[in-house]
């Protein structure tokens, strides 16, 4: 850990391998889910549904309809589907570096080209450089007619794999932006 984050007082907490145990009644869950001998065709519970629409409400100040909400997999699977519904080949995709690797080949597999918006390290901590995501924004390709703007950012927070949290000042910076400049922003 030190090697990475310069500090020897962290505990991993990668998103497939965790160094504790799982907590006993989601391994309880786990075994009394595998007793069923049907594993295909699951679907997910009224009560679920409605309890991510009222957290959203609660949380965001935003009503959902229940009919909005689509359950994948995982994460990348999702944002396979987003990407291929809401951007079209040849368009421009931002990712910030470093970033999941696995967002590279979901942007390729899209069609769309990537843009790095690569974060900067300031004591220690990474940061959004909107000095350069600015810039990206401002590119012009002249009168060239296959210049696509871009589409789409692909914001992770927490960052994978740096662990950084983007406060809410940052998020709204980067809402704020992407409202302005009116591209759709996926974030994870």
């Amino acid at each position: 850990m030190e090697d990475i984050f310069g500090c020897d007082d962290l505990i991993p907490m990668w998103v497939a391998d965790m160094d504790f145990p799982s907590p006993q009644p989601i391994v309880e869950a786990i075994k009394e889910r595998a007793d069923h001998p049907f594993f295909g065709y699951t679907q997910a519970p009224q009560t679920l549904i409605d309890a991510v629409v009222e957290r959203v409400k609660n949380k965001f100040k935003w009503n959902i309809k229940p009919e909005w909400i689509v359950f994948t997999p995982g994460v990348i699977s999702g944002l396979n589907i987003a990407l291929k519904s809401l951007t079209h080949p040849g368009d421009r995709v931002i990712l910030q570096e470093p970033c999941y690797h696995q967002f590279f080949p979901v942007v390729k597999n899209s069609g769309c080209q990537i843009v790095t918006n690569p974060l900067k390290l300031v004591d220690k901590k990474y940061e959004i450089d909107f000095e350069n995501l600015k810039e990206i924004f401002s590119y012009k390709q002249g009168h060239n007619p296959y210049y696509k703007p871009i589409k789409t950012i692909i914001f992770c927070n927490p960052n994978n794999p740096t662990g950084r949290v983007w406060k809410k000042r940052r998020n709204r910076k980067t809402w704020k932006y992407s409202y302005r400049k009116q591209f759709n922003c996926y974030c994870r």
